[in-house]
């Protein structure tokens, strides 16, 4: 036993193991163990090596190392629950079958026979936090094959959804109509807590009023996933809120979400919904919704309402597949008490392997190291594959370089198009959003628009803690809600530079809320401060009502952006969903836009090339649909050329990262032209369901269009 070389505690102590052979010791040839290397929390006095023993602990033919901890405490890991001490605790060591170096406080892998190959503290009592929302989902899709709900019934959100539910968003504002499939999707990519009140809401609230608690709220719901969770066998579980808030008794432990995993994933629906690294969706925002300010168009088929197409990004997907291409789902999630949880399945070769980690650290919320992600679930995945294929246990490779939080494509610039992007703020670290806007087209010298960039964060602020909000350059602003998501008082100190001078002081009780001053004239950048001015920390729901500018996109060269603003980010973010709308402002549809939201450094590939210069030609190229659309196998995608012209088509994912070159940049004659797509990348892999786009250039010219793949 070795004491304060590794661990984060003088007194925790480490292991080491020297190699030797007949002659000795051999210079160098040493590792060490610790309660970090062992993937587990590092405390004091805990004397990580207080025993040791060599042998087989497992059916391989390999000898392992037993660590035994004997003064480990056994952790409730609720706050203000008691901790047992001195329980104890024995680490396996069997390098050739486990992930390393990435602390959690439990998790399970299961091989393609559905077989437990890994555990650590898989019947502890954890927070699920938002992977609970794979619950919500099965539930959906069970409801909706045995023809009880209707996917395209169309819900009206009434106000308790709208503005009480707490937690992450998909945006849902009082008296939008959506339908039941499209809260389906949101409640997945953003993770939306109001969509997951609102599902239970149609399946079983009979349009249930605000009871004032999230966990007394649609009581019947709370009943139809307990039973369910029983059907599967879940003893650990007990489920009180669909959305996976830290409500008084909302817990389960890894064992049972990893059998969640495993059953939700053999519904087609829910594989469907969750493997997608994104969706489209339509849905009606009321006209008076910022005052009418994006309702510019004409007469609309449904009166007082404007129909908006919205796109969430999976930005939990497109993650994980940069570990592991193959990965199927599922669901990632963040609480205060549960930190940060993940729920994977990948594709292997004898079938589907499954992982759950719960309790990573997040340095961003407290904790003395970040643990990414996608880290470990692409190793336990990884872990689960080596299994199955009897191979030895691989970590899987680098991630690649960080793309945007999201990108959309081809928005029209006329009065009637209003479209909207939604992105998770997800494992990105704190630092500013850019949300640019750039002209695929040239065809008219200046493109008038309006953006509204809207945000729901929750932040934690210990006492004298300050954070910035705002955006610039900006016309209007309407306002912010403050509401303290504590079980404490909130004293906070608010600050506006629009309207100038406006200094707010307040004392919240829990759920107690403020509402700072609107800016309606044109004004220049906006900065709200929070300020914790109590004794303790403090939980905040921050909702930016939105940052509206207005302005004429006019030519920029290759790669530049015509339109670009700053939303600030920094502090201690969770839960964290930005939005932006775009509408044009003129008549015609001549010159579509995409709208990329992504941090400073982040690798954008579309779009590329700046548009087309004004005088050419639009109707020498023509892009088809793509036939069919949506498709699980071949793809066929058209296009016809007035003249002789070289030709590109690129395939790019939804966070605009090139996917598959199908044809790099040849001469092609006048005429029709037809490729197939076989939903491949350039590596051969197969990609995951979802929304992809396929870009046509020629001499300048760009088309594009969205394919959908299905699984």
């Amino acid at each position: 036993l070795t004491l304060g070389a590794e661990g984060a505690f003088l007194d925790a102590g480490i292991v080491v193991l020297y190699y030797g052979s007949s002659t000795g010791l051999v210079s160098g040839a040493f590792q060490t163990f610790s309660s970090q290397t062992q993937n587990d929390q590092t405390a004091a006095g805990e004397f990580f090596g207080w025993s040791l023993a060599f042998g087989r602990f497992d059916a391989s033919a390999r000898r392992n190392l037993a660590i035994g901890v004997i003064r480990k405490d056994y952790l409730s890991y609720v706050i203000g629950v008691p901790t047992t001490a001195d329980a104890g605790l024995v680490y396996i060591v069997a390098p050739w079958r486990q992930i390393e170096n990435l602390p959690h406080r439990g998790s399970v892998v299961l091989d393609c026979d559905a077989n437990i190959i890994h555990s650590q503290r898989m019947f502890d009592r954890m927070r699920p936090a938002s992977t609970t929302k794979t619950m919500t989902l099965l539930l959906a899709c069970e409801a909706i094959q045995n023809n009880t709900a209707d996917p395209d019934y169309l819900y009206t959100v009434p106000a308790w959804v709208a503005d009480n539910v707490v937690g992450s968003q998909m945006g849902l504002v009082t008296n939008e109509r959506i339908t039941l499939e499209n809260l389906m999707k949101g409640l997945m990519p953003p993770s939306g807590n109001d969509a997951s009140y609102a599902i239970a809401d149609i399946l079983e609230g009979d349009n249930h009023p605000w009871g004032g608690s999230h966990e007394t709220t649609v009581p019947t719901f709370q009943n139809r996933m307990n039973a369910r969770a029983a059907d599967f066998g879940l003893t650990r579980t007990t489920l009180t809120n669909p959305s996976g808030l830290d409500t008084q008794n909302h817990f389960t432990t890894t064992r049972d979400f990893a059998a969640l995993s495993y059953y939700a994933m053999q519904n087609t629906c829910v594989r469907q919904i969750v493997g997608a690294p994104g969706w489209l969706v339509d849905h009606l925002l009321p006209v008076n919704t910022m005052e009418g300010w994006l309702s510019l168009g004409g007469p609309n088929p449904t009166p007082g309402y404007t129909p908006v197409t919205e796109y969430f990004n999976a930005g939990y997907m497109s993650n994980i597949r940069g570990f592991v291409p193959s990965a199927t789902g599922i669901k990632g999630g963040f609480t205060g008490e549960g930190r940060v949880t993940g729920l994977w399945s990948a594709e292997a070769a004898q079938g589907e392997v499954f992982a759950v980690a719960f309790g990573m650290r997040d340095a961003v919320n407290g904790d003395p190291v970040t643990d990414c992600l996608g880290c470990t679930g692409g190793s336990l995945l990884k872990l689960g594959e080596a299994v199955c294929e009897e191979i030895d246990f691989l970590p899987p490779p680098p991630p690649p370089p960080p793309g945007p939080f999201g990108t959309l494509t081809g928005i029209p610039t006329c009065r009637d198009s209003l479209r909207r992007l939604t992105t998770h703020g997800g494992e990105t670290n704190p630092g500013n959003a850019l949300i640019e806007l750039y002209r695929t087209t040239l065809v008219t010298p200046s493109v008038g628009v309006r953006v509204a960039i809207v945000r729901n964060s929750q932040i934690t602020l210990s006492p004298q803690e300050q954070v910035s909000y705002g955006a610039g350059a900006i016309s209007a602003h309407q306002g912010a809600r403050i509401v303290n998501r504590g079980g404490g008082i909130a004293q906070v100190l608010v600050t506006q530079t629009l309207p100038s001078g406006t200094t707010l002081s307040a004392t919240l009780p829990p759920s107690g809320s403020l509402i700072t001053p609107k800016h309606p004239s044109p004004g220049s950048n906006h900065v709200m401060t929070i300020r914790n001015v109590g004794a303790g920390d403090i939980t905040l729901e921050v909702d930016e009502l939105g940052y509206q500018i207005e302005r004429g996109l006019t030519a920029a060269g290759p790669g530049t952006p015509s339109f670009v603003a700053t939303l600030q980010r920094a502090g201690r973010f969770s839960d964290e969903v930005m939005g932006a709308y775009v509408v044009g402002t003129g008549s015609a549809c001549a010159d579509p836009l995409d709208l990329v939201i992504r941090p400073p450094g982040a690798t954008v590939s579309v779009p590329g090339d700046g548009g087309i210069p004004a005088g050419h030609d639009r109707s020498m190229l023509t892009l088809r649909p793509a036939q069919p659309n949506p498709s699980r196998g071949m793809t066929r995608l058209g296009f016809d050329l007035m003249r002789d012209a070289v030709v590109e088509v690129i395939v790019f994912d939804a966070q605009g990262r090139r996917t598959r070159s199908l044809s790099t940049r040849t001469l092609r004659m006048a005429g029709p032209h037809e490729l197939t797509w076989d939903g491949r990348d350039d590596n051969g892999g197969a990609v995951g369901a979802g929304i992809y786009f396929v870009r046509v250039q020629a001499e300048g010219m760009i088309e594009s269009a969205s394919v959908i793949r299905l699984k």
